[in-house]
C-alpha cells in the first residue's frame, strides 16, 4: 500500500509529466547507492568494498527498475538501502542509537508495505543485525540476541500481521498469467529434497576436504621419516 500512497502523491506534484518521474527516479538511484555505500563504509568496508557493494548489487538487467517510472521496486530499493543505514548506525553510532533504532524498525515495515516480496528481508535483516552487534560488541550470540529482542519482535509481529492480511483478505492464488505464482504453488517436500541434496552435496565436499588433508599429512610425515631415516640409523649404530 505504501507505494499507491507515494505514487498519488507523486502525480499530484508531477501530473502527467514523466520527465518529472524518470528524473525522481534516477535521484532515488543516486541516493541508494549513496546509502548503500554509507551503510558498508559503518560496518568496517574498505573504500573499494564500499564502492562495489551498490555497483554490484544495483548493476545487471534488474537497474531497468531505475528508468522505468511505474514499478515499486526503485521505492522498495531505496528504502531498503535507508533501512541497512539506520540498522549500521544503531549499533555502530555512538549517539542516538534509540533514534537509529526505531528508525531502523519503522523503514524495514515500510519496505515489507511497499513490496510484497520483499517481506521475507525482514528476517535476514534481523539476522544481519544480531550478527553485526555479535561482532561490533564481541558478544556471544545469547547476548546478541538479547540485545536485539524488542526490535526483532517488534518486526516479526508485523510479519505475522502482514501475512495475516495477505492470507485473510487479499488471497494466496496467482493473478495474470503467473501459473506458478502464489501461496497454493509452494511446495514444500521440493524444499526439503533441495535442502537434503545441497546438505548432502555438503558432507561430501568436507569429507573430500578432510580426506586430501589426511593424505598429505601423511605424505609429509613419510618425507619427514625419509629424510631423518638415514641419520636416526647412523646414531643408533653409534650407541
Amino acid at each position: 500500500p505504501i507505494y499507491y500512497v507515494y505514487a498519488v502523491i507523486e502525480t499530484l506534484i508531477f501530473g502527467v509529466n514523466f520527465n518529472m518521474r524518470l528524473a525522481l527516479n534516477a535521484s532515488q538511484a543516486v541516493f541508494t547507492s549513496y546509502f548503500l555505500f554509507l551503510f558498508s563504509r559503518k560496518i568496517g568496508f574498505s573504500l573499494l568494498e564500499s564502492i562495489l557493494f551498490p555497483l554490484l548489487s544495483l548493476a545487471g538487467v534488474h537497474a531497468v527498475i531505475w528508468w522505468t517510472a511505474v514499478t515499486n521496486e526503485a521505492l522498495s530499493m531505496f528504502l531498503l538501502s535507508l533501512t541497512l543505514v539506520f540498522m549500521a548506525y544503531s549499533i555502530y553510532s555512538e549517539k542516538n542509537r534509540f533514534v537509529h533504532e526505531i528508525l531502523f524498525v519503522v523503514f524495514a515495515i515500510l519496505i515489507s508495505l511497499s513490496k510484497e516480496s520483499f517481506l521475507i528481508l525482514i528476517p535476514a535483516l534481523v539476522f544481519w543485525k544480531i550478527w553485526l552487534y555479535k561482532e561490533k560488541h564481541a558478544a556471544l550470540w545469547f547476548d546478541a540476541i538479547k540485545n536485539n529482542i524488542a526490535s526483532s519482535l517488534i518486526l516479526f509481529f508485523a510479519i505475522g500481521i502482514e501475512l495475516f492480511i495477505i492470507i485473510k483478505y487479499i488471497g494466496i492464488n496467482p493473478y495474470g498469467t503467473a501459473d506458478g505464482a502464489g501461496i497454493h504453488k509452494f511446495e514444500p517436500l521440493s524444499y526439503l529434497i533441495l535442502f537434503k541434496d545441497v546438505t548432502l552435496s555438503m558432507i561430501y565436499q568436507f569429507y573430500h576436504a578432510w580426506e586430501e588433508d589426511q593424505i598429505a599429512r601423511a605424505v609429509l610425515l613419510k618425507n619427514v621419516i625419509s629424510a631423518q631415516w638415514p641419520a636416526l640409523v647412523r646414531q643408533d649404530l653409534c650407541n
